[in-house]
């Protein structure tokens, strides 16, 4: 059943560890969130008015902490402590501070 009230609470209950950051992309009508789970999910409203996940690995080794949709909404970035950069599809690197480059 779909949420349509003002005062109407609805969970996003994939992660299995708590939700660090949550972004919406208000020209598609996704949202995109991440957790401490180190994972990522999309989430798409159905036909039926419910909220359908799909699991971004991220392949980080730390923490996700924040994430934000790009101004296109077709990519996002997530930040975590783990030095690197997720943008959907490949995953950079970063050099540690003190390093060449960083």
């Amino acid at each position: 059943m779909p949420c349509l009230s003002r005062g109407c609470h609805l969970s996003l209950s994939q992660h299995d560890k708590i939700i660090t950051a949550v972004d919406w992309a208000p020209h598609t009508n996704r949202i995109v969130t991440c957790s401490q789970d180190r994972n990522a999910y999309v989430w798409a409203l159905n036909d039926q008015g419910v909220w359908k996940p799909t699991l971004v690995i991220l392949g980080i080794n730390r923490a996700a902490t924040n994430v934000k949709w790009s101004p296109s909404e077709e990519k996002f970035a997530v930040a975590s402590g783990a030095r690197c950069v997720f943008e959907r599809g490949r995953t950079r690197l970063l050099p540690a501070a003190g390093t060449a480059g960083g």
